[in-house]
This record gives structure tokens, sequence and C-alpha cells, in this order.
């Protein structure tokens, strides 16, 4: 242990010398050393291992080579390796008072004592010490002065002054005292969000802490590949983060006397996905009937992972990067789009998407081999369907359609410019086109084929269609589609009201919230005093207690938009919940009014139009929830018709899908 010790002490006393790289460690550890102690030098450098030369008194002394001597007689010693240099002298006293403090680096908050000692371990008695002449204090019988804890301001000359046995009063030299601060160690990094992920524009703040080290601090931070300081605080923020913040990044810390730099932390800027493509191009491919066809779909810019899902005329088909169309036949003709997603920020609350251009399929027919005959046959058996077709008053052929009326395969909400199309089969020319919403025709557009709705309203809702010319076939008609603009949430409100409600400790109560009007999927968010407690549309309160007191609030959130990146929330009216202490009434009473407080919450008016109601709950517990809260989790999907004034019902559109 002993030896464990005076490496370690070594290792501070070469910390901190920087000057010197040769050092006389002395054993025992005290100085100035007597040489009735039987003093040990032992002389070490670092990365020396020549032989080792003693000097005694600026002398040559002893035997060349050896590491350590054992010294007993008063003198100044010193050693030298060679590419080291000459070390500190070292002093041996034989003077009749010495005041001895620790050989090793004295750094700020330890425990250090100096002890006074006469000649040869005489008695000394009535020591006085002394710090820069400034006399400390006398003690008759003690002979050892305590600094605890070491500080900066105890750095000077000491010295100390008694009885020396027989020999009468005598003063030690003075010795010097110097104390250092503890040397800066164990410096790192941390980053918030944590990881040091941060998305395309976001914020990120890296903060550099040092585990070990006193004095003031000053901090400096650096990116791989850039020579400038980027800050000289503790913290650093990166806002707005771009593409070339990506890297990794150090901090170094000083205090003066010593650096530390911390392990690098490696920031990525995660990319929105951009530029979404189909290959194989062009955007107009011919293919024949019977052939297979790859399409792949890839993105310019964009971080993992990214999903991507396929559209043909509008209507998802596949997910992944790859559409595979085996046997190809008339049921492939139409346009083809990919769509490219990825999720970003701390908790990938930011969504992503890109929108590849269409590609036009074309289905050509698929025997190379076919004669005149086999031709003139096929265009007989074509024209006999047709002509069937046409009888019947069949609004298709096969797998496709005379006129599609298409809209964007995205969700729509209210107050964006929409543009329906009015589309012919196999691109056939058409004219005269008029719109109908609702079998009431909106508008005629003799050399048009589309119609912008701006801003889109509610009153647009339901179906529309379209009709035209085709030639040579006479006027065709388009099958209808619904056109639905979503509603961002508004009017959050808690129920039971009013908004400040006194309760019994000990009583249960369930919190509503309800949204006037609104598109699903609706997410809702409990809060208690402005923190977050539960989620879901219910918020039960079981044995309630002076905990539940406080504000409640919740927030009603839904996202809309082509990419669903506009996010809308309704934060309700504040609650006041009031606890009253438990009143004295007898165990009936409080039993009938639990039984009363835990029927269903049933409206007292009929719902008015516009409200939006919420059935069928389904009800889990949710692990890690507050535990005087649950909430009703894993929703299913219920519709429910509203209806109107006088139980009618309304028109069509009205029917919103209930996701809890």
């Amino acid at each position: 242990m002993a030896g464990k010790v005076v490496l370690l002490l070594w290792a501070q006393t070469l910390s901190l010398a920087r000057a010197q790289t040769t050092q006389i460690l002395v054993k025992p550890p005290w100085t100035p050393p007597f040489p009735w102690d039987w003093v040990t030098l032992t002389c070490q450098s670092s990365g020396s291992t020549g032989a080792t030369t003693w000097y005694k008194d600026g002398q040559r002394w002893g035997q060349q080579g050896r590491t350590n001597v054992t010294v007993i007689m008063k003198g100044t010693y010193q050693c030298d390796r060679p590419g080291t240099g000459l070390s500190p002298p070292v002093i041996v006293s034989e003077d009749w008072l010495v005041l001895q403090v620790p050989a090793q680096a004295l750094l700020e908050g330890d425990t250090v004592t100096l002890r006074c000692r006469g000649y040869w371990n005489s008695t000394v008695t009535s020591v006085s010490f002394y710090q820069e002449g400034k006399e400390l204090g006398v003690f008759p019988d003690v002979t050892e002065l305590s600094l605890s804890p070491l500080q900066l301001s105890h750095s000077g000359h000491y010295s100390c002054r008694g009885k020396v046995g027989s020999w009468g009063w005598r003063e030690s030299p003075p010795v010097t005292v110097t104390v250092h601060g503890v040397p800066l160690s164990g410096v790192s990094l941390s980053a918030q969000p944590p990881g040091g992920q941060v998305a395309l524009g976001d914020s990120l703040v890296l903060s550099c802490t040092g585990a070990v080290g006193t004095g003031p601090l000053s901090f400096s931070w650096y990116r791989e590949g850039s020579g400038a300081p980027l800050g000289t605080g503790p913290c650093l923020e990166l806002s707005q983060a771009g593409d070339n913040d990506s890297g990794q990044y150090r901090c170094r810390v000083s205090d003066g006397d010593s650096v530390a730099k911390s392990d690098p932390l490696n920031v990525t800027v995660l990319v929105p996905v951009a530029n979404a493509t189909i290959t194989p191009g062009p955007l107009s491919h011919q293919v024949r009937a019977g052939d297979p066809v790859t399409l792949h779909c890839s993105v310019q810019v964009g971080s993992v992972p990214a999903t991507f899902t396929w559209l043909h005329n509008g209507q998802e088909v596949a997910r992944g990067p790859l559409l595979e169309l085996s046997d190809i036949d008339v049921g492939h003709w139409g346009t083809y789009q990919c769509l490219a997603t990825n999720q970003l920020g701390q908790d990938g609350h930011r969504v992503f998407r890109a929108l590849s251009p269409e590609l036009a399929l074309e289905v050509t027919p698929g025997s190379p081999w076919g004669t005149a005959v086999a031709v003139n046959v096929s265009r007989t058996l074509l024209f006999l369907l047709l002509l069937l077709a046409v009888i019947g008053g069949c609004h298709c052929w096969h797998r496709w359609e005379w006129l599609v009326l298409q809209v964007p395969a995205w969700a729509l909400q209210e107050g964006d410019t929409v543009t329906l199309r009015c589309w012919g089969w196999q691109k056939r020319t058409f004219t005269s086109v008029s719109f109908y919403h609702e079998e009431k025709e909106l508008q005629v557009v003799p050399n048009w084929t589309e119609l912008s709705l701006s801003p889109l309203q509610l009153n647009h809702r339901g179906s529309s269609c379209c009709k035209a010319w085709v030639k040579p076939w006479g006027w065709k008609e388009s099958a209808p589609v619904t056109v639905t603009g979503h509603v961002p949430v508004a009017n959050a409100t808690i129920t039971p009201s009013p908004l400040s409600r006194q309760v019994h400790a000990g009583e249960n109560m369930t919190l509503h919230c309800s949204v006037q009007v609104v598109s699903a999927p609706v997410t809702f968010t409990w809060l208690h005093n402005r923190q977050e407690v539960a989620q879901g549309p219910l918020l039960e309160l079981r044995d309630i207690d002076a905990g539940h007191w406080g504000t409640y609030q919740c927030m009603a959130t839904n996202q809309l938009g082509q990419d669903r990146h506009r996010v809308f929330r309704a934060l309700s009216p504040e609650l006041a919940l009031e606890v009253t202490p438990q009143d004295k009434g007898t165990h009936r009473d409080i039993a009938a009014r639990k039984q009363q407080e835990s029927r269903p919450h049933m409206p007292q008016h009929p719902p008015e139009e516009g409200e939006v109601l919420y059935t069928h709950v389904v009800v889990t517990k949710r692990a890690g929830a507050s535990p005087h809260a649950t909430t009703r989790q894993d929703p299913q999907l219920t519709n429910a018709e509203l209806r109107g004034p006088q139980g009618r019902p309304r028109e069509p559109g009205d029917i919103y899908g209930n996701v809890l």
C-alpha cells in the first residue's frame, strides 16, 4: 500500500512540475528530510532509461547507475538522467528546529499537516507557527499544525519556533507551501435532444461539464475539420441546424493551470425526404400485355429510415421501394406515383413526405405473331363488346372506365386550393366537360378538363362527377368520387363544468374532453397544473386527495394537409379543481354519492348541430400512467351518424370516424 501511495504522489508531482522532467522522490515523504530518519532518495524521470548520476553539494557523489540511495548526512542532493537533465535540489537538514511539509503536490481541498521537529527528535515545547512572519498561534504541547481544507490562500512561507530540549529557544528555516488547483479531468459532452440527432431546421444544444476540477473555468468548442472556435461558453446551441452542421464536436476546458478535452460527440442532421423519382423513366412508359415490369422509387436526399407507398390512379396499391407488376394486363393501365416518407425530430413528431411525378403506363397487345386475320377477328370482337357495353348502359369495359374524375390523393383541408380533373380512357379526345356536385351541375368548360375549388369549403364535401362528349362514343359520365374537406380542431371543452369545481376527498371524478368541429383522427392530452398527466378523451380521477388540487386542461390535436405536415391544436379553458376534506356524512350517504358519480355521464340536452360525439370507448390500462389517473386507450374506430335538427339525417359527408 505504501508503494502505491508513493507512486501516486510521484505522478501528481510530475503532472504539476512541467518545467522539470527529472524528479527526486523522498521517502519518508517529508521535506526537508532529517538524516536520522534514514531517508531514501529515488531518481525518476518520464521516458528516460539511462544510468543515473548523483550529486551532493554540487559534486559527483556515490556509485553511478543506482536509481536510489540512502542518506545519513546533511547536504544538498541532485540526480541526473540522460535526456531529461538535472533534478531540483533536495536539502537534508541538521538544523536545531525544522518545519516539515508533505513531499507531495498539495491540492486545493486536501488536508495537510505541518510538523515542527527538533534536532535528533529532541523534545519541542511552546511551539508557535508563522505564515509570512505573522504568528498563527502558540501551542504549548502540540508540534503539528493542520490546514483543512487546503485553499489557494494557504500558499506562502511557513516557519515554527519553540524550546528544543535543553538548548533553549530555536526557530526553523522557512519552508514554502504551494497549493495547486485540482487538475481538470472527466470532461464530458451531452446533447439535447439526446443522441446528437436533430432534424434539419431544428435546434440542438450541446453541454460541456467537468467531473473534477477547481477554479474558474473557460470553455471553447470545436468541430472536426474546422479550426476556429465555435463558442466560448459551457453550452453550444445549433439553432436551425443545417446540412453542414453534421460532424464530430469537442469541448476544451481550462482552469488556467490545466487543460482537458472531451471525447468527440457525433452530431447528425436528419434531412427530410425530397425529389422522389420513379425508374425506369420516361414519364410515359409503354409495355406489352403479359410482360413483367419493375418500378423503383428513390429520393435524392433524405435521412433513413424512409418508407415508400405506391399509388395507382391515386389509390394505394403497395408499399416498399420496389413495385413489381407481373403478367401485365389492361388493369395495370394508368398513372403511377410513389410517396416517400420519413419521420424526424426527438420523438419522430415531424413527418415529411415527397410525392414523385406521375408515370403513365400504357398497355399494348402482346401477340407479336398475330396475322391480319387475327387482327381483324380481334377488332370484330372488340367492336361487339363495346356495342354490348353501350346498349347495356355500362360505364366501363374490362377494368377501365370511359371517364374518370380524379381528386388529390391526400387529406384535403378547409381553405386549401383543390383541382379536380376529368380524364378519358386511353387519352381519348373529349369536349364539353361538365362538372356535377350532388347531381347538380356546377360548370361547363368546353375546352378544359379541370375544375378548381378555391378556397375549399365545407359545402364542397360530397359526391362529384364529370360528364363529357367522348369521340366517337358520344356522351359519357364518370363514376362519382367523394370529396371530403378536413377541419382543424377547435373549441375544446371539458365536462362536467363549471370551470371552478369543488369535490370531497376520497370521491371519484371523470372529466371528458370534446371538440365542437373536427376531422378525425384526433388525439387528446390532459394537463394538470400545465404538466402532461394522461392521454385520451377521458380522465378518470380515483380516490381524490390533495394531490389532485389545481387546474386541469385538455389539448386536442389533429394533423392535416398534403403530407400531414400541418398540426392543429385546441386548448380548453382551465378547470379549477378544489379538494375539500371528507364530509362527516354516513357511510350510506357516501356510498350513494359514489354510486351516483359512477353512472355514465349523460348530456343534459340533445347534441347540437356541429358537435362531435364519441361512442363505443374501449377501456384499457396504460403502463406508466399517473397512479391517480387512468385513461382509455387502444382505440377502436366507430362510425356514428350525427342526426340533424328534429332527428333528420344529415347530408352525405357528415359521418365522422371516431378515433379515441
